[in-house]
């Protein structure tokens, strides 16, 4: 077994599994799943029961909690969405685990969860009753404006690393008590636990060239 997993989730009738660019030899490649018809040719296809009506959250919980599917010491999440592009994925990972525990991409098109909020509103993105009352909550509590945004269509983890685990833990709490916003949720609980984390470089996800967006997050 591989020390680093590459791993996605994809519930219900909709998506598509992308096959990395550059499959890796020294990598192991999952994904969860509850269709049987799902096939790849580099990703190991783990049909699993879900107890989650919605795909979306159905698929969150893998994205979230890795500690709890995965043996690894390292995991790089990918959302349906993404494809993987790294001409060296194995040493961009090595590289990347020397740096953090946690590492994710920074959202450079909007600067404040206000911002995020009402592109979420726009697209129809989550309950607005829900993510509205969330970002109040948050604002009340002295969440500061200029708190970095990210982008959490990859993320890169230390999986059993204690500190990732509790985080991981505490995070998945905070999404099923408000939204599965988790773009929303995360700048709240990183701030409010002092928790630690960097982003890729280039940090902005749709100039790296490690992956690539198939489809508009």
């Amino acid at each position: 077994m591989s020390p680093i997993v590459i791993y996605t989730a994809i519930f219900g009738p909709k998506g598509e599994l992308h096959e990395p660019l550059h499959p890796d030899p020294r990598l192991d490649y999952v994904c969860f799943t509850d269709r049987t018809d799902l096939r790849s040719e580099v990703f190991e296809v783990r049909v699993v029961q879900t107890q989650f009506s919605d795909p979306r959250k159905a698929a969150k919980v893998y994205k979230i909690l890795p500690h709890r599917f995965l043996s690894h010491a390292h995991s790089l999440w990918i959302d349906g969405s993404i494809q993987l592009t790294a001409l060296d994925p194995s040493g961009w990972l090595l590289a990347e685990a020397t740096r953090s525990s946690f590492t994710i991409y920074k959202n450079h098109e909007r600067a404040t969860l206000a911002e995020e909020l009402a592109w979420c509103h726009q697209h129809g993105k989550g309950d607005p009753i829900r993510t509205t009352a969330q970002v109040a909550r948050y604002k009340e509590q002295g969440l500061p404006d200029d708190v970095a945004l990210v982008k959490n269509g990859v993320i890169f983890r230390a999986s059993h690393d204690p500190a990732v685990v509790a985080f991981n833990e505490a995070w998945w709490k905070e999404i099923t008590a408000t939204s599965l916003r988790d773009e929303l949720s995360f700048p709240y609980l990183a701030w409010k636990r002092e928790f630690p984390y960097t982003f890729f470089q280039p940090s902005d996800i749709y100039a790296n060239p490690s992956v690539q967006i198939m489809r508009s997050m």
